[in-house]
C-alpha cells in the first residue's frame, strides 16, 4: 500500500532497522591509528540502530516534515526521534547530562522555514548514519530572526547545551554569542560571514575568499601571471581584490587591471572598460564620434606615461580576468567581454563556484573558465538518498552543511570531548562535500577542485579535489583569507540560502 499526501509517495511501512541500515553505507569514522596528514574519513561503520531491531514505523497517517507544519500532528520526523531516543536510552546507559547535548538552531519557521526544514531533515539523516549512544540533538526554531536565535540559544543553554550547531545568518550569530556570554559553550554555524567568527564560534560554510586565493594560485602555477579584476563597488569587492592580490604576491604575479561595478546596476560597461587597454579605448571612442558625424583626425595621443598611443596596435596587459559574481551579474559581464574581444583564445577566465551554473556556458567569453568547486560525487550520492528517504524531494545546496555538521559532533562524542583541539583537528574530516577542517580564528578551510566551463555538457574537473591537507593550516600575516573579515550578504529570506549567497559568502 502506498499513499499520495500534498504530492508526497511514501510506503505504508518503512522499517527503522532497514532504513538505519540502508543508510550507514558511509559514516565519520576516525581511520585507525591515523598520521598528522590523515583525516577523519567517511567509513563504514555500526548504523545508530543496529540491524537486529525489528520494530517498524507505521507511514499511514503520518505526514512527512517536508510537507508537513511543525507542531501539526506527530511527523515521521518526530517518530524516527523518538526512536533514536530510545535506543539511546537503552544502549548508553548514562543519563542525558552526561552525555553530548547538541543544540540545533535552524529557521523552521519564517521566510527561511523550508530551508531550514531541508537542514533538519539532512541532520536527521546524519544522525541515523552516525549517531553516537552518547549523543543527544534537539532542534530549536529561529525564526530567521535575530531575536529568535537568541530566545532559541537562551532555551538550548537552560536545558544543558554544550554545542550548538547553528544558526543561518549572521545577525542570528550575533544575537547567539551575546546569549553564551562566558559560557564555555561552542558554536559551529553555517553563516558565511567571517565578521562574525571566533571565540568559540567556528563556520562550516565556503568562504569566497578561499576561493579566490585557490583559482589565481592554480592559474598563476599554470602560466598566467598578470591578471584583471572585475569586483562589486563595495567592502566585499575590495575583500576579492586583496584576496586576489595576495595570491598572486604568494607565486610572483600582479594584478595589473580593476573595474569595480555596482551590483544593483544592470548596466556594468564602465567596470570592463576600466580594464581595457587605452588603445582600444582611444580607437572605440573616434568611432564613436565618427558615428556622430564628426570629423575625426589623426592626432598623436600619449599616454600617462609619455608614450604615443597607436590605436591599431591593440595589447592587453593581462592574461587573466577574474570574475568573484554569478548569474545575470555574471552573464552581463561576460556578453561585455565578448564584445571588447577579450576572448577564451588570447584571455583566461577565472571565477568562483558560484560559476557552476548551466548558463554560463551561453557566454562566448566564459567557456573554457575556470573555478574552483566542492566534490560534487559525495553531494549526488548524499541528495539520492535524501530523496529517497523524504519523498523524492532535491535537497537544497546547503543541506550538507547540516548533515556534516552533525557527524561532525558525532566524532566530538566519540572522543568524548568537545574542546578547541578537537574540532580544529589539523589532519580535518570528510564529509558529503569533500575534505575539509576548521581552524582556530573560525573559518573552515576546504579542499577544492579545478572545474572548466564546457560549451555543451557538465563541467569537467581538470585538478582534483586533494585528498589530504598538504599544508599546516598557517596563521595570522602567514595566510591571506584566513586572518581577514569580510561582509557578507545575507538576506534573510528563502533566496539567501540558494548555493552561492549563504554559502558562497556574498
Amino acid at each position: 500500500m502506498q499513499i499520495l499526501r500534498k504530492g508526497f509517495m511514501l510506503s505504508a511501512a518503512v522499517s527503522f532497522s532497514v532504513l538505519a541500515s540502508s543508510c550507514a553505507q558511509k559514516a565519520y569514522y576516525p581511520a585507525g591509528e591515523t598520521s598528522a596528514q590523515s583525516p577523519i574519513s567517511l567509513m563504514e561503520t555500526e548504523p545508530l540502530v543496529p540491524e537486529t531491531e525489528p520494530e517498524t514505523l507505521e507511514m499511514e497517517d503520518v505526514t512527512p516534515i517536508a510537507e508537513g507544519q511543525q507542531g501539526q500532528g506527530e511527523t515521521f520526523f518526530d517518530k524516527m526521534m523518538e526512536k533514536i531516543k530510545s535506543v539511546q536510552s537503552v544502549a548508553s546507559g548514562v543519563t542525558k547530562t552526561s552525555s553530548l547535548r547538541v543544540g540545533m538552531l535552524l529557521p523552521l519557521s519564517g521566510k527561511a522555514a523550508t530551508t531550514g526544514k531541508a537542514m533538519q531533515n539532512a541532520a536527521m539523516l546524519a544522525l541515523l548514519e552516525n549517531g553516537d549512544k552518547n549523543m543527544i540533538v534537539q532542534f530549536y526554531d529561529t525564526e530567521g530572526t535575530p531575536e529568535g536565535a537568541a530566545k532559541a540559544a537562551n532555551t538550548a543553554l537552560q536545558q544543558g547545551t554544550n554545542l550548538i550547531v547553528g544558526p543561518l545568518f549572521s545577525a542570528e550569530v550575533k544575537a547567539v554569542k551575546y546569549e553564551i556570554g562566558f559560557r564555555d559553550v561552542d558554536v559551529i554555524t553555517f553563516s558565511s560571514d567571517p565578521s562574525v567568527l571566533g571565540s568559540n564560534v567556528f563556520s562550516i560554510a565556503l568562504l569566497v575568499p578561499q576561493q579566490v586565493e585557490k583559482i589565481v594560485s592554480y592559474a598563476c602555477e599554470n602560466g598566467y601571471k598578470r591578471f584583471a579584476v572585475l569586483a562589486q563597488s563595495n567592502e566585499m569587492g575590495e575583500f576579492v581584490i586583496s584576496s586576489a592580490q595576495y595570491a598572486a604576491d604568494m607565486c610572483g604575479a600582479e594584478i595589473t587591471k580593476t573595474g569595480f561595478y555596482n551590483p544593483a546596476n544592470a548596466d556594468m560597461t564602465a567596470a570592463v572598460k576600466a580594464i581595457l587597454p587605452e588603445a582600444m579605448l582611444l580607437k572605440l571612442e573616434k568611432e564613436r564620434l565618427k558615428e556622430q558625424g564628426y570629423e575625426v583626425e589623426d592626432e598623436v595621443i600619449l599616454d600617462a606615461d609619455g608614450n604615443p598611443i597607436d590605436e591599431n596596435n591593440i595589447v592587453f596587459d593581462f592574461d587573466a580576468v577574474l570574475i568573484a559574481d554569478e548569474g545575470v551579474r555574471l552573464r552581463s559581464l561576460g556578453a561585455l567581454l565578448a564584445y571588447y574581444d577579450i576572448m577564451p583564445d588570447t584571455i583566461k577566465t577565472l571565477g568562483i563556484s558560484l560559476w557552476d551554473d548551466p548558463n554560463v556556458r551561453k557566454e562566448s567569453a566564459l567557456v573554457g573558465g575556470w573555478y574552483p568547486n566542492l566534490d560534487k560525487k559525495g553531494f549526488a550520492e548524499f541528495a539520492e538518498k535524501y530523496k529517497a528517504v523524504y519523498g523524492g524531494k532535491n535537497p537544497p545546496r546547503i543541506a550538507s552543511q547540516a548533515y556534516d555538521a552533525i557527524a561532525l559532533a558525532a566524532v566530538l562524542a566519540r572522543k568524548g570531548e568537545i574542546s578547541e583541539e578537537a574540532i580544529t583537528d589539523t589532519a580535518g574530516f570528510v564529509g558529503v562535500d569533500g575534505l575539509f577542517r576548521l581552524l582556530p580564528d573560525g573559518k573552515a578551510e576546504r579542499s577544492l577542485a579545478i572545474m572548466e566551463v564546457s560549451k555543451k555538457g557538465a563541467d569537467k574537473v581538470i585538478s582534483p579535489a586533494p585528498a589530504v591537507f598538504v599544508m599546516p593550516p598557517m596563521q595570522g600575516a602567514d595566510r591571506g583569507f584566513f586572518n581577514q573579515a569580510s561582509p557578507a550578504r545575507e538576506e534573510e529570506t528563502e533566496e539567501s540560502v540558494v548555493w552561492g549567497e549563504n554559502e558562497g559568502g556574498f
